[in-house]
């Protein structure tokens, strides 16, 4: 399956369904069912980007696992969304899935495959 590593607060945000947009300099082909995994380190410049758009940052930031999963549903650079940073690509994520209990995993750079032993969490 598709994994996409995002840094927290905003991987958080995003399995929770508060952050439909996520900004990346490049663009991809792939549309449909995408893991998000919490990446090891924190966003530095989370807190204060949060700050500007009110929004509070989750209070449970687990790192170096998979939440959950989304659905990459289009990726533009014209999105309306406050998520969405100019001259980036929005990749538009809807029906997030949180999983009951994260599972660890390594991240990787760009989109990655992960395959889970004993199948996929519920």
């Amino acid at each position: 399956m598709k994994v996409l590593t995002v840094r927290q607060p905003f991987a958080s945000l995003i399995i929770s369904g508060a952050k439909g947009v996520e900004c990346r300099t490049w663009p991809v082909s792939y549309r449909g069912p995408l893991l998000i995994h919490a990446a090891q380190r924190p966003d530095p410049g989370a807190r204060a980007f949060l700050s500007e758009l009110g929004v509070e940052p989750p209070a449970l930031m687990p790192s170096g696992v998979i939440l959950g999963s989304v659905v990459l549903a289009d990726v533009v650079t014209d999105s309306d969304s406050p998520w969405a940073e100019p001259d980036n690509f929005h990749w538009l994520l809807t029906g997030p899935r949180p999983w009951a209990e994260p599972v660890p995993a390594r991240g990787a750079l760009g989109l990655w495959n992960w395959t889970p032993e004993g199948g996929e969490p519920e």
